[in-house]
């Protein structure tokens, strides 16, 4: 299990999409000068109070980015299952392109609610795409294993 680099592949994908679980992944500043964070497990709230301030809007950006932690982590475990492995990969990028969809909708939607000042992205918001590249690559080698298996079994 540990020695195919499917599973390296999909290892960094549950650490990556751990950190943008807890790190927050946009910033913005109101007119009064408050200072107000997007995360995808806290939801939307002032920096200087902390706390969890998930609404309707934030909570579907904090299920999927669970769903897709908990994806590659069951992926991991599935080792002896190539085809399932290579269909929940498949899912697990179709999500990490949803999650981008649902993240600037979620954003939309709070800025439309919220007039902020200024808003920047912070580098958390670039880890579902390197998970994509990952559990593409992922993908690529339990294929490969796939027609390994398969090729040896014509042998027989």
């Amino acid at each position: 299990m540990i020695q195919r680099i499917q599973t390296l592949y999909l290892l960094i994908i549950v650490i990556a999409m751990s950190f943008t679980l807890f790190l927050p992944s946009m910033r913005t500043i109101s007119p009064e000068g408050i200072d107000y964070a997007l995360s995808t497990l806290r939801g939307f709230y002032p920096v200087e109070q902390g706390g969890f301030h998930l609404n309707g809007v934030t909570m579907w950006l904090t299920i999927t980015n669970i769903v897709i932690l908990l994806i590659a982590l069951f992926t991991i475990f599935t080792y002896k299952w190539r085809v399932i492995q290579m269909r929940f990969s498949s899912f697990n990028m179709v999500l990490l392109i949803g999650y981008y969809a649902i993240f600037f909708f979620t954003r939309y939607v709070i800025l439309q609610q919220n007039p902020m000042d200024s808003t920047t992205l912070s580098w958390p918001i670039i880890l579902p795409f390197i998970s994509a590249i990952l559990t593409y690559l992922a993908f690529r080698a339990i294929a490969k294993d796939e027609a390994l298996v398969r090729s040896l079994d014509r042998l027989r």
